[in-house]
């Protein structure tokens, strides 16, 4: 179970690559004018960098949101993370919500890889789900993980609990051969991306 973003008007989804199993996926909008289940179909997996990409060719919409494709984000900016906690997935229900952070470190690099590290609390079963500038509205990063709270045995970093690591929207044009245009997201292609790393 997790969470994902629309991106497009025609059914593209970005979510984070951990959270499938297999070539099709269920979709649940709880609410508005999709609301209902979809079958969709994973248009590439970025499993090095835990990010993919989705279509519902059903999902013909009228409003998604928009991606940001610079790092315009700084230490301390206010952000607003939503998700959809495993509970409701397995209570088949929306008890999905929002919570408030802020960046902590928008340049964070692990492995010579780009990463955006946040102070937001993050419940099991969002993973995939976005993160948004709150001055802009826009997706920022997709959440990929969680540390834990406690000392770390390598750095000696003390870690508070509520530390997100996220995807960076900027650096999916590479890592998913996505052109980011203001809104909407328009991949590459029809279904297949190979200009994405493997």
């Amino acid at each position: 179970n997790g969470t994902g973003s629309l991106i497009s008007l025609d059914g593209y989804i970005l979510t984070c690559a951990h959270v499938l199993h297999g070539p099709h996926v269920r979709l649940v909008f709880h609410d508005g004018e999709l609301k209902g289940e979809y079958d969709a179909s994973v248009v590439f997996v970025n499993q090095e960098h835990d990010v993919a990409l989705l279509r519902c060719k059903d999902i013909k919409a009228t409003k998604c949101f928009s991606v940001c494709q610079s790092n315009t984000m700084a230490k301390g900016d206010e952000i607003l993370a939503i998700g959809n906690p495993a509970i409701a997935a397995a209570a088949e229900q929306n008890i999905g919500g929002a919570s408030k952070g802020m960046v902590s470190n928008p340049d964070l690099k692990l492995e010579q890889e780009p990463y955006l590290a946040c102070d937001i609390a993050i419940a099991s079963g969002s993973s995939g789900g976005p993160i948004f500038s709150s001055s802009t509205g826009k997706i920022v990063g997709v959440v990929l993980a969680t540390l834990p709270p406690g000392v770390d045995r390598v750095t000696g970093f003390s870690r508070s609990g509520y530390v997100c690591l996220a995807a960076p929207t900027w650096a999916l044009k590479e890592w998913l051969g996505l052109i980011i245009n203001e809104a909407p997201a328009k991949p590459k292609g029809d279904a297949v991306i190979p200009q994405a790393a493997p």
